[in-house]
């Protein structure tokens, strides 16, 4: 019976050629070298194991004793021990004290076995084939030795027809291949391609798939998240912390997670805390909204009521491996056939374990860097194989990235037991073992009828990539370079929904907000994620947005009580009021009373800072504050629908005839006439028409004040050096100071209509730009610019056009991806004109 050595991988392509060729296989046996060779089934990891327990009686001095803990180090030096035993090598330099410890360890490890201890006798030599590819310089033991003794290659007789040609870059190499095999006509099943990298094969597969060209990985990656499961149950065992909890939790209890992540991120002190939420009701405050209250006590109890019925997730241990897989069964009812053989790699791992579980970390990290791949059953249209495996069994064959980096792709040792290492041994020379796997590549090449060599250019990033000299050499020529024509024009996803559509997602409550009206003049997209899916921006349910809520509801408490003496305020009250307001937050958050008592110190000064700030303000502004927190419910007809538009006055100051609208930020905002005639500032004047309309008073402006502290920066001490052996000087700063600075920023900015003069005394702290809108301007103006929106909103169009810096904090980034595009702002003015 003929035997043909040939890789597990193309064990299926090897019999379609033999069935081609000779119609039947009955007296050939396809095996891989490892099969022919080796009558015994290795368990890596219990080698590994064994490795780990001998580097225990290494001397204490010995540079290496500690490097048995880790995995990378122990795969080296199995590697390593396999090279030698298949040389019989067994003296190890011992020049230098590294070689010492080097050759100690090696010695400890030496007896313990390997597959190269189980080699199967070879009786008849005369009837081994050995197909061409390249083999590794482990490989080249047994390649030579079953040549000299009567092996030979399959070789064959042809005249190979060398194509070489470099592209722009991948994706270009990838569609130069696709047209190839359609425009010479090639039948799939004869053509074969060869990549060396993963991220190569994912764009290959888009290519292939573009030109309805059928194909087969013939090293198939099993997709299952089992490994991933077992993993986060045996780093959970081996450190129990709450970030190994909630990996676990993760994976295997999903339905669960969302509440234990939001609980443990406001509470991260205990994986078993002190349950406290039930007993507490919520208290209003401006600091924690009631519904993300009720969320966290939701969660809280379903946590409570969870760990009653999985208590025994706290005590779990490796010997409760039946447990563990009842666990992960239950994860998985229909498991994939994937799913099975992960399973059973993790049981046969396991098993070679089972003696050493006293430390599962070895086991731990053997999984985690453990990539399952099975050969595929079945085989259709163009097999796609790796570098490695290389061969002229098909007639048409495709290299991609045949570039000097990768091809030829050769084998050198480094890590420990590099190259200048192995010098010193009685191991084969670099230079035999280099000679060795570029003349069977160079063969192998030389074995196809049709061999396509390809190369980008540049990579993905713009990096140029370097030609293959060896390939240069072997063919006799330069790649010649190929302009891949495009098959079709890239067109940027359009988003849009039908009118029906969006009149049912943006029209079916007649309510709207200003600030939605802003937003979608912002950027369309989100406005319908948002408002028309109503898509939850993500966030901790713990978030507190301090700043802008605290002052906010400061300024109304005290100017509620005191009125325009609010200023006046001293800062032992101020601090009093604050700490009120943390009160209920306290309660919930007992854990972060150390930060609560810095943030009452820190805000209480900055509150008593935006005081000062807005006294020379008050003290020369004539008008009462009338209403805070004022709500508006401002009608409007649009087309067949009246509209409601919604919104709080932050402040409104008024005298017998006239009123100010006031808006509290917490960064500083300006209010520009081309941003609100694109309606990205519409708020401050619907306030302004609603109370015009309303109430029947005169507008005299609107405004905001921001209550941001800016940095200042004390001017500093400057060192004069005058000439003539002259003593040094110093030059005083000028008289003004940090504190004058910060006082005399202009924190109130806005615009001003007819009467205003008469109201302030000074406009020193005002921000008020030239030529703005006057009142009948802006009225005006404001019913084209809502119904522009409006129109455009009711069309459907939900492209991602933004304005600059729309997509800064905007939470749904991951979502439009690259949908994106800043465009300029559009003036509804403009457009009506």
């Amino acid at each position: 019976m003929k035997t043909i050595i040939v890789p597990s991988s193309l064990h299926l392509v090897m019999y379609q050629k033999l069935l081609k060729e000779y119609s039947n296989t009955i007296d050939v046996q396809v095996l891989s070298l490892n099969s022919f060779l080796y009558d015994h089934s290795e368990q890596e990891l219990n080698i590994l194991y064994q490795y780990q327990k001998k580097g225990e009686s290494l001397r204490d001095s010995n540079t290496y004793k500690n490097s048995f803990n880790d995995l990378t180090f122990l795969k080296s030096c199995l590697s390593f021990i396999r090279f030698c035993k298949l040389y019989n090598v067994k003296d190890f330099p011992e020049h230098t004290q590294k070689d010492k410890d080097l050759k100690e360890l090696l010695l400890s490890i030496y007896s313990i076995e390997t597959k190269e201890d189980h080699i199967k006798p070879i009786i008849d030599f005369q009837s081994v084939y050995i197909l061409h590819k390249p083999y590794n310089d482990i490989e080249m033991k047994w390649i030579l030795f079953l040549l000299e003794n009567g092996a030979q290659f399959i070789d064959k007789k042809t005249q190979t027809n060398f194509h070489y040609h470099s592209m722009a870059n991948p994706k270009k190499e990838a569609q130069w291949i696709c047209q190839s095999i359609i425009e010479k006509n090639y039948n799939a099943c004869d053509c074969m391609i060869f990549t060396s990298q993963e991220s190569e094969n994912q764009v290959l597969a888009q290519m292939l798939d573009q030109y309805n060209i059928p194909y087969t990985f013939l090293k198939k990656t099993i997709n299952s998240f089992i490994l991933d499961e077992f993993n986060s149950v045996f780093s959970w065992i081996q450190e129990k912390t709450l970030s190994s909890f909630l990996n676990m939790i993760q994976l295997l209890y999903p339905e669960i997670y969302k509440d234990m992540n939001a609980y443990y991120t406001s509470f991260p002190d205990s994986i078993y805390p002190s349950f406290h939420l039930e007993k507490i009701e919520y208290e209003k405050n401006y600091l924690i909204e009631e519904t993300d209250f009720l969320y966290l006590k939701n969660a809280e109890s379903n946590i409570k009521q969870w760990f009653l019925d999985h208590d025994f997730l706290l005590h779990l241990t490796m010997n409760d491996f039946v447990s563990i897989c009842e666990i992960i069964q239950n994860h998985h009812i229909n498991p994939s056939i994937e799913d099975i053989k992960a399973y059973q790699y993790v049981q046969d791992c396991y098993k070679q374990s089972f003696d050493y579980l006293k430390d599962p970390f070895l086991l731990i990290q053997y999984l985690k860097q453990s990539s399952l791949t099975q050969s595929v059953k079945e085989i259709k249209g163009v097999c796609i194989s790796s570098l490695n495996d290389c061969n002229g069994i098909r007639p048409h064959c495709f290299i991609m990235s045949a570039n000097a980096k990768n091809f030829p792709s050769i084998v050198i040792h480094k890590d420990i037991f590099n190259e200048n290492y192995i010098q010193n041994t009685t191991l084969p020379s670099l230079q035999k073992r280099l000679s060795f796997q570029l003349q069977q590549l160079k063969d192998t090449l030389f074995q196809m009828e049709d061999c396509f060599i390809s190369y980008a250019q540049s990579d993905y990033e713009g990096k140029t990539v370097e030609a293959s000299n060896d390939i240069k050499e072997w063919i006799g020529k330069d790649a010649s370079f190929i302009d891949v024509k495009e098959s079709s024009n890239y067109e940027k996803t359009k988003l849009f929904i039908s009118r029906e559509q969006a009149k049912d997602l943006f029209f079916k409550d007649s309510i709207f907000s200003v600030s939605r009206l802003e937003s979608f003049a912002k950027c369309p997209f989100y406005h319908y994620l948002k408002y028309g899916l109503h898509l939850r921006e993500p966030k901790s349910v713990t978030e507190v947005s301090t700043k802008g809520t605290l002052f906010h509801s400061m300024l109304e408490h005290l100017t509620t009580i005191y009125h325009k003496d609010y200023i006046h305020v001293p800062l032992i009250e101020i601090e009093k009021i604050i700490k009120d307001e943390f009160s209920f937050f306290l309660k919930v958050y007992p854990n972060k009373k150390t930060w609560v008592e810095g943030q009452i110190i820190e805000y209480s000064q900055k509150i008593h800072r935006v005081l000062q700030q807005l006294s020379e303000f008050e003290n020369s502004w004539h008008m009462n504050i009338k209403e805070q927190e004022y709500k508006i419910l401002k009608k409007m007809e649009f087309e067949d629908m009246t509209l409601t538009f919604t919104g709080y006055i932050d402040r409104m100051d008024t005298s017998s005839t006239s009123f100010c609208i006031f808006d509290y930020k917490s960064s500083k905002k300006e209010l520009r006439k081309e941003n609100f005639q694109a309606g990205l500032s519409l708020q401050l004047l619907t306030y302004t028409i609603y109370i015009e309309e309303n109430e029947h008073l005169k507008p005299v402006g609107c405004f905001y004040i921001s209550l941001s502290s800016p940095f200042i920066q004390d001017e500093a001490l400057h060192i004069s050096y005058p000439k003539d052996n002259q003593k040094l000087g110093f030059v005083e700063p000028s008289n003004s100071n940090g504190l004058d600075e910060y006082n005399r920023q202009k924190i109130i900015s806005g615009w001003n209509f007819d009467g205003f003069d008469i109201y302030i005394d000074s406009k020193e702290q005002f921000a008020i730009p030239k030529n703005t809108l006057s009142y009948e301007e802006c009225k005006e103006q404001w019913d084209i610019i809502v119904n522009g929106l409006l129109k455009k909103m009711k069309e459907g169009d939900i492209q991602a056009n933004h304005v600059e810096n729309a997509c800064m904090y905007c939470k749904f980034q991951r979502i439009c991806r690259n949908n994106r595009k800043e465009v300029r702002q559009i003036s509804f003015i403009e457009e009506e004109a």
